[in-house]
């Protein structure tokens, strides 16, 4: 009589990636109702760019070094991305450049050896270093010219 069910099944929905977007989206939009100055407004990271996005790192998390090696290498990419944009190179040759260094490589990797994050790293560094550069070197050369 006394006792009441406070919790029931979890709802599979709330898990879902759309969900969860469209929830991102409507708490920003309702954020930045109250910013009264343009530069403080937030905005949502675009997946689709061109950029790769950082993650933050909680207090005490046993694995803030590995994050923190994830974000330099990520803001290294990053750069190199607006270089590339500042010299002329289309963001679509380098989402392109993005998803055959970066993305298909590590889809390969994780249906290959698992989830593995050094091999995160070894990728982007990889695509940051040898194959990045020179390809970005020509497209900016052909712009410039």
């Amino acid at each position: 009589m006394y006792e009441r069910r406070i919790f029931t099944i979890k709802d599979g929905r709330f898990k879902q990636e759309s969900f969860l977007d469209e929830t991102k989206v409507f708490y920003t939009d309702l954020i930045n109702q109250m910013v009264i100055d343009d530069k403080d407004r937030l905005s949502i990271f675009d997946k689709n760019g061109p950029y790769l996005a950082t993650k933050k790192v909680g207090k005490n998390n046993p694995k803030a070094e590995a994050i923190e090696a994830n974000n330099e290498i990520r803001m290294e990419w990053n750069r190199a991305v607006d270089r590339a944009i500042v010299s002329g190179v289309s963001e679509t040759e380098v989402l392109e450049l993005k998803k055959t260094e970066i993305t298909d490589r590590i889809k390969e990797s994780v249906e290959q050896n698992g989830n593995k994050p050094e091999l995160f790293r070894e990728i982007v560094r990889a695509a940051n270093g040898k194959s990045y550069s020179r390809k970005l070197t020509v497209l900016t050369i052909r712009f410039q010219i």
